[in-house]
């Protein structure tokens, strides 16, 4: 028969207790990590599509200014 003093008892809360903590830094050094990966992620694509708009907006400036070009010659003739 096994006997579990109280001793024994401490020592096993106390290790539980210890791996409870350890996990949850672990959670927590994960959770952040995560969210930083996400947050560069958003910041990366918000760029992209910040410079897609520029890029369309500076296609459409040159088509409307050749288009008033094309209308500025056509009533010179």
């Amino acid at each position: 028969m096994v006997q579990i003093t109280r001793c024994d008892q401490i020592a096993v809360k106390t290790s539980t207790a210890v791996t409870a903590r350890e996990n949850q830094k672990n959670i927590n050094t994960a959770d952040t990590e995560d969210f930083e990966s996400l947050k560069k992620s958003l910041m990366l694509f918000t760029l992209n599509m910040e410079k897609s708009e520029g890029e369309a907006l500076e296609k459409r400036r040159v088509k409307e200014d050749e288009e008033e070009k094309e209308e500025e010659e056509k009533t010179k003739n």
